[in-house]
């Protein structure tokens, strides 16, 4: 440890009081407003067991029903009668009235990649309860390896993993992810694998692999190909188109309408995500932090067709990229902590770029977090700047997670929001600042090296 009137603990401790404080603080307006997320979490959620993972599964049946992933339900297939007769038996003791309505409410098309289905499989196999269970169990497993995979890096390891822990335990994104069974945290996982081997020096050939299945069980993963282009990995590049190609092509294996059909799939994912989820969808609910979501708030006293709030939303995104880019080139990444702030700059952007962006997701800012914590690390915290920049980081960092959110009611981008709190309850503006703090953290010659406390194995 440092020698000096202040140390890394000390920062780390007015880091977890401030995380605590806020939750406090969260629970006494809650109690004297009634405002929540939900009223009574429930756990497993309402009468059903997992939203997005019922969603998972019924996919997965019909993947292996031979039925198509992106077309409207056709009763007068007996294929699709017979499947939902078999999703019926998987939902266990439950009133037919509350089965029916399960099936009627899971989304056809479907805005996931096909072989995102084809992964889910074997749990379709097994009863909804106990499927589930078993979900929630490789997703909590997923995180913590995840956060063990940059723990490593760690030199306070305590400092870390308690830091880290008071953040995640009863995060928003955390309990969202797990409510509805969303698959972020197998994403999360996949990515910190990626920045592991690519910092490792490890076979390009895994590096793209893991970018791939990321990419093909959330599509947003698949930003990272961006990143490797600025950085001239050429090598990672094409394996990365080469792996996402031959994922496609494996999971035409699994459909039944053919070769040219399993691949005409991605197609109409693409024209029902462009056409029809994206215009229609993805501004009702609060919980959406893309750029997209929080135009349609900001501009809600205007008179402007989703159409033109997309294309400024993809003029501010291309802005961003291009600041972006011209940040990581400004001075070349070296050692550990400058790799990890352009990686993470990059997770942020994709965070927030694609127009459906649905809270769960920032699951995925656990690995910027903890990135964060690292530079932290290996910065003295003496000069006023520096610690300015740590206590800038830690209350977004607590607000990001914070759970802000009333129950989602209405229509329009107002649904869901507390009004006197819409600036934390979006969580875009609060992305936004921790990406200045990440821009702040590449450019200050403390990440390059100068202030370095300690080296560890792996770190150049």
């Amino acid at each position: 440890m440092q020698q000096g009137k202040y140390t890394y603990s000390s920062f780390a401790c007015i880091f977890v009081i401030l995380v605590l404080g806020l939750n406090f603080g969260r629970d006494v307006y809650i109690s004297l407003s009634g405002d929540s997320y939900r009223q009574k979490p429930p756990f497993p959620p309402d009468r059903i067991v997992g939203a997005d993972f019922q969603c998972y599964n019924y996919m997965a049946l019909r993947v292996r029903y031979g039925l198509p992933l992106y077309d409207e339900r056709d009763y007068s297939d007996s294929r699709q009668l017979a499947m939902d007769d078999h999703y019926r038996r998987l939902l266990g003791p439950m009133p037919e009235e509350y089965k029916s309505w399960i099936i009627r409410v899971q989304p056809i098309p479907w805005n996931h990649p096909p072989l995102a289905a084809c992964l889910f499989i074997p749990f379709s196999f097994l009863p909804h309860p106990w499927a589930y269970r078993l979900y929630l169990g490789v997703l909590i497993a997923a995180l913590i390896a995840g956060l063990s995979i940059l723990g490593r890096y760690s030199i306070y390891r305590m400092q870390y993993w308690t830091v880290a822990s008071s953040l995640i335990a009863f995060s928003y994104p955390l309990m969202f992810s797990l409510e509805r069974g969303t698959s972020e945290s197998l994403a999360m996982f996949l990515v910190a694998m990626v920045f592991m081997l690519w910092y490792g020096g490890w076979s390009p050939v895994w590096t793209g692999l893991c970018v791939a299945l990321a990419g093909h069980l959330k599509v947003y993963p698949f930003a990272l190909l961006y990143y490797f282009l600025i950085k001239k990995e050429w090598r990672i590049c094409a394996s990365i188109v080469v792996s996402s190609v031959s994922l496609a092509l494996a999971g035409s294996i699994f459909s039944r309408e053919g070769f040219s059909g399993a691949i005409l799939q991605y197609y109409k994912m693409y024209r029902f995500v462009v056409d029809k989820y994206i215009p229609e969808y993805t501004w009702i609910f609060a919980g959406n932090h893309s750029t997209y979501s929080f135009l349609c708030y900001a501009t809600k006293g205007w008179v402007l067709s989703p159409r033109s709030l997309l294309i400024l939303a993809n003029i501010i995104n291309l802005a961003l990229l291009a600041l972006f880019s011209a940040g990581i080139s400004a001075r070349k990444a070296e050692g550990l902590p400058c790799r990890l702030v352009d990686f993470s700059l990059m997770i942020v952007l994709m965070m927030i770029i694609p127009a459906a962006a649905n809270d769960y997701s920032l699951v995925m800012l656990y690995f910027v977090f903890a990135a964060c914590i690292l530079c932290f690390e290996r910065m003295r915290l003496e000069s006023m700047k520096e610690r300015i920049l740590f206590m800038l980081f830690s209350l977004t960092a607590s607000l990001i997670f914070l759970p802000t959110m009333k129950i989602p009611v209405g229509d329009g981008p107002t649904g869901g929001y507390i009004e006197g709190l819409w600036f934390i309850s979006n969580k875009w503006p609060l992305i936004i600042i921790l990406a200045a703090v990440l821009l702040i953290l590449r450019m200050s010659s403390s990440v390059g090296g100068n202030s370095i406390q300690a080296n560890i194995p792996g770190d150049s």
